[in-house]
């Protein structure tokens, strides 16, 4: 028995909607704890208490809730940082109440996501992120 699940355009009802949203914000916040790699689908309905059959109703498969999921995080902060944008503050002031935000932002997110991050962003041949041996002297 195949269901045709719902696409965004297609939700019928706002109770839809706002179902349909309720899920999507919850995803992010499980995301952003427990990473998106190592969730499945059966996690995702066990942790949000519905059954897998609720939340194909709203998505196609695990990659359609990812990218809807990761579209609407990226629509509230890219809100919350044009609002920041828009409060008359100086250069500085505005780049500090962003960096605010990124830096909360950034303590939410599964320390697996900043690992893989912080492999990426190594120089060739230093295999660790701290000076081995490094002490501090005192005069």
């Amino acid at each position: 028995m195949s269901q045709t699940p719902h696409s965004t355009s297609e939700v019928s009802t706002p109770l839809d909607k706002e179902k349909e949203e309720s899920i999507l914000e919850q995803v992010n916040k499980l995301f952003m704890r427990c990473g998106i790699k190592s969730m499945t689908m059966d996690d995702v309905a066990n942790h949000l208490h519905i059954s897998k059959k609720t939340l194909y109703q709203f998505v196609t498969d695990k990659n359609d809730l990812v990218e809807r999921s990761m579209s609407r995080m990226h629509c509230q902060h890219t809100g919350i940082i044009d609002s920041i944008c828009t409060q008359g503050l100086n250069a500085i002031d505005e780049q500090l109440e962003i960096t605010k935000y990124l830096a909360t932002l950034l303590s939410q997110v599964h320390p697996a996501s900043t690992t893989i991050w912080r492999s990426t962003t190594r120089r060739p041949g230093n295999n660790s992120t701290r000076r081995s041996g490094a002490t501090s002297t005192t005069a």
